[in-house]
């Protein structure tokens, strides 16, 4: 388990202690900056490499600061794993604003696309985003790069309203990322028919669910792609494994705005558990 992930549930148990000590990993991003003792009304930081103590009685504002120093270290992780020579200007900012807000909660979009540093991270994360850009101005890849930041080992899925498009995502993906083009990720698409013949090609539940069991338990990151129609069967084998999906981009997101069933699956997640999504368009529907 990622030392990350565990952050919360330490400081919860932490609080909770009458008297305890915070460990924190050796190589975690806290770990250069504090470290920390505690009792049950009393906090002293003291600053590793030298320097005062701090004694702070707001146990509350003291588990703030390292939230949010928790989430700025991995929001600036996430921005340093998008190519550094691969994304246009416009595409950098996109996607950079985009991981910000994700895994942030807000931030990034006056990011110029020349400097990765200085991410704007407030605390708490953003569970959807959208990316608006013209035809031709990149959405395809402003997507790859997304979810390679986002979930470099995780499972990600993609959503798209046709077949063909699903074959020139993959090919766009395979010519962009070499972790999907040599098979490092392990890749499914989840729709009636595939182009390409290198890659699983299923609409039954019990496969997908396989899918999504053999990603749990791998080490390397995992790619579904999808048709809006075929969404449900992602969503049902999802429902069999109780698997994680930790990113969704949804392509064309403007036919999510119909009135049918499988238009608005992937909005809800009474349906499809999704805890972070970006929808990419060029035409946004706007109501109101």
């Amino acid at each position: 388990m990622r030392a990350a992930g565990l952050l919360p549930g330490l400081l919860a148990l932490w609080c909770a202690s009458p008297a305890a000590a915070l460990w924190v990993p050796r190589h975690h991003p806290l770990r250069s900056r504090l470290a920390l003792r505690s009792t049950c009304d009393h906090t002293v930081i003291s600053n590793e490499h030298g320097g005062g103590r701090l004694a702070v009685d707001d146990h509350s504002a003291l588990i703030r600061d390292l939230l949010a120093s928790t989430t700025r270290a991995r929001v600036v992780e996430a921005v340093a794993r998008i190519p550094a020579d691969a994304p246009r200007p416009h595409q950098r900012a996109a996607v950079t604003a985009a991981v910000s807000h994700l895994l942030g909660g807000g931030g990034g979009a006056g990011h110029d696309g020349r400097e990765d540093a200085a991410v704007d991270v407030t605390e708490g994360a953003g569970a959807r985003a959208t990316v608006v850009l013209p035809p031709g101005a990149g959405k395809t890849l402003v997507g790859l790069w997304a979810l390679e930041a986002m979930s470099p080992t995780g499972t990600s899925l993609v959503v798209l309203p046709t077949i063909p498009l699903i074959d020139q995502t993959l090919e766009a993906y395979k010519t962009s990322s070499r972790s999907i083009a040599s098979g490092h990720t392990s890749t499914l698409v989840v729709a009636s028919d595939c182009a390409d013949g290198s890659v699983k090609c299923t609409t039954d539940a019990d496969d997908i669910a396989a899918f999504l069991r053999a990603a749990a338990d791998g080490d390397g990151p995992s790619l579904i792609l999808s048709t809006y129609k075929s969404l449900e069967r992602v969503a049902e084998a999802q429902r069999l494994v109780g698997a994680s999906i930790d990113v969704a981009v949804f392509d064309e997101a403007h036919v999510m705005s119909g009135r049918s069933r499988e238009s608005g699956l992937g909005l809800d997640d009474a349906h499809i558990a999704l805890p972070r999504r970006l929808f990419l368009t060029a035409t946004p529907k706007r109501f109101g």
